[in-house]
């Protein structure tokens, strides 16, 4: 069977399921070019298309993520288009009216400069895009054809379950699936027990507004929301004085058993929290707002294995995205398995409703939803010839490089033990928001310097922010405090570090509190970063290397060969391998 699945909203996506094995997915914003792009994933549908082998009429069933669509954002694009001044035009425009003077404030007549693409004018967005009109079949069909069929839609936190259980290595027994998001399809916590795969749900609230809290302090302290939650989590370990933020914090929401409550409920999360943490230091809202949030999942993850039994956990949902939170969660005793996947954010459910859809389909037919495969890799975009690779190069001849043909893993380590960074493209592209090693920059991590050589070359990150390792799995027990071993295969978990690790690996911790954020790597995952990365070992002894995105700031990771070069003549970087062709810059040292 044949599944379709889309996610329009915050970084666009489209996937592909053949009988129960994931062929394809990416987000459109790798297409398009532009960072969490929300529209309809044209270019994305194409590609699993192309992917799978299929046409438009052999889709068996084409499922769209959530029953209900909020047109308002994906009418003006909301987490592509917006500025900063634009979400502050949205808080005291269109929520303080809303809020605090009763007024029943028009949308789209604030953002008529943002509606996109042009050619919808006021009266198309008035008549034609309403609450309870859901046009995304349509958008389907005007793409692809009549010949699509079977077009349905899913609850948004389903999908998130069925993507977070059946991305894990978790079968036979049974599992608690917890999702934490900013929204969900009038929920926004939601629990749930997988036995041998049988979905049933136990609790739901819409009251869980930890990933709104995160989202509004964000814009608070003068960073892009949904976009720039990372930096605050970064910030926070570098302020050990946040007991009063955290107090407030606590007088809202908190865990009562197994539910949410309120002691006060915020009428908002923007000017409700302004007037309360005005003056305070901007580190100190940073850790105040992480420790509550670690805190008040923990309580409430620990109280549901406590209530159920059941210690094998899985955790998915754009709240899983706080690796700090993940990491007090697994530490504790009550937790014996854990498993976060890879990208728990919204994009994901098109991956989680091919799950979703399969799995009913499974248990329609009689056949148990626990055999559906494992997926144990992202490596689900595309990938490119050497051809594309020739092409490519010779679009530039005009630009100062040389070039070696058929390099060898041993001779890109040798460029990374030296010191200089390396940009590698390779195989197929990552699903998901971090680089996995087909889309990298990869570096020596021995050496804290290189996060400033990153930075100036390319990344452009704040001064706080910490890159991360990725480790050889036999490795793992050296660097990492992970006594239970639980699974890391895509910087989803935080861990504690070792000495040793503080010393190899220095460069790709957290700088605040020596915590890492790594990927842990097999072989079998991916044979060609594996060896790189021994080749490396056996040069220095190290068994990892710093890796960030390949991508230039404010950028969507690279994509295509030509994305690559792009990247590589507008940065600083000078060395590239584009599959086995080396590229580097004629420089004196070089």
């Amino acid at each position: 069977m044949n599944i379709l699945g889309i996610m329009i909203g915050t970084s666009s996506t489209a996937a592909l399921m053949k009988n129960g094995k994931l062929v394809g997915c990416a987000s459109e914003e790798r297409f398009k070019r532009k960072k969490n792009i929300g529209r309809y994933p044209e270019d994305a549908i194409e590609f699993c298309l192309r992917q799978g082998g299929l046409e438009p009429g052999d889709i068996d069933s084409a499922v769209f993520v959530s029953h209900s669509f909020d047109y308002h954002h994906w009418v003006v694009d909301r987490d592509c288009a917006f500025s900063m001044q634009d979400w502050l035009r949205e808080q005291h425009q269109y929520w303080w009216p809303k809020f605090y003077e009763n007024k029943n404030v028009d949308y789209f007549e604030i953002f008529k400069d943002k509606i996109i693409p042009e050619h919808y004018t006021r009266e198309i967005v008035t008549e034609f895009i309403r609450p309870d009109r859901d046009i995304r079949p349509s958008l389907l069909k005007n793409h692809l054809g009549d010949d699509v069929r079977n077009i349905q839609t899913v609850l948004h936190y389903e999908a998130h379950h069925h993507y977070g259980y059946y991305c894990s290595p978790f079968r036979e027994e049974r599992v608690l699936s917890f999702v934490l998001e900013g929204w969900g399809e009038g929920t926004n916590a939601t629990v749930a027990m997988f036995e041998k795969g049988v979905y049933n749900e136990l609790y739901k609230t819409p009251i869980c507004n930890i990933g709104r809290l995160y989202r509004y302090m964000t814009l608070l302290l003068g960073m892009k929301p949904n976009v720039h939650e990372y930096k605050v989590m970064g910030l926070a370990a570098y302020n050990s004085n946040y007991q009063e933020v955290m107090d407030i914090l606590s007088d809202t929401l908190y865990v009562d058993g197994c539910e949410f409550k309120y002691r006060e409920k915020p009428t908002e999360h923007y000017f409700w929290f302004k007037e309360r943490f005005e003056g305070r230091r901007f580190d100190e809202i940073a850790a105040g707002l992480q420790h509550y949030v670690e805190h008040i999942i923990s309580e409430w993850v620990r109280n549901w294995i406590v209530k159920t039994g059941v210690s094998k956990i899985v955790i998915s949902g754009g709240v899983a995205m706080n690796i700090k939170a993940m990491m007090e969660v697994a530490k504790m005793d009550e937790v014996q398995e854990m498993f976060v996947p890879g990208n728990g954010a919204d994009e994901s459910n098109a991956i989680g409703a091919c799950y979703l859809v399969h799995a009913k389909n499974c248990q329609d037919s009689g056949i148990a939803p626990n055999s559906i495969p494992l997926n144990r890799d992202l490596y689900l975009g595309p990938s490119y010839s050497r051809d594309d690779v020739k092409v490519a190069i010779e679009n530039h001849r005009d630009k100062s490089f040389k070039m070696k043909e058929d390099v060898l893993p041993e001779e890109v380590a040798k460029i990374i033990s030296g010191g200089d960074p390396v940009a590698r493209f390779s195989g197929k592209m990552e699903f998901g928001a971090r680089a996995l090693g087909n889309r990298s920059i990869l570096a020596d991590p021995r050496n804290i310097n290189i996060v400033r050589k990153i930075n100036n070359q390319i990344k452009c990150r704040d001064f706080w922010m910490p890159f991360a390792p990725v480790i050889l799995k036999e490795r793992a027990d050296d660097y990492l405090l992970n006594h239970k071993n639980i699974e890391s295969p895509f910087m989803t978990i935080g861990f504690e570090t070792t000495p040793l690790a503080q010393k190899d690996l220095i460069a790709s911790l957290h700088q605040g509190d020596l915590t890492a954020r790594p990927q842990i790597l097999t072989e079998e995952v991916n044979p060609g970063y594996y060896k790189l990365i021994k080749e490396f070992e056996v040069l220095t002894g190290v068994g990892g290397l710093v890796n960030t995105s390949f991508n230039l700031h404010g950028e969507p990771i690279v994509n295509t060969p030509e994305d690559a070069l792009h990247v590589f003549f507008n940065s600083g970087l000078d060395y590239l391998v584009l599959e086995d062709v080396l590229i580097y810059k004629e420089t004196e040292s070089h």
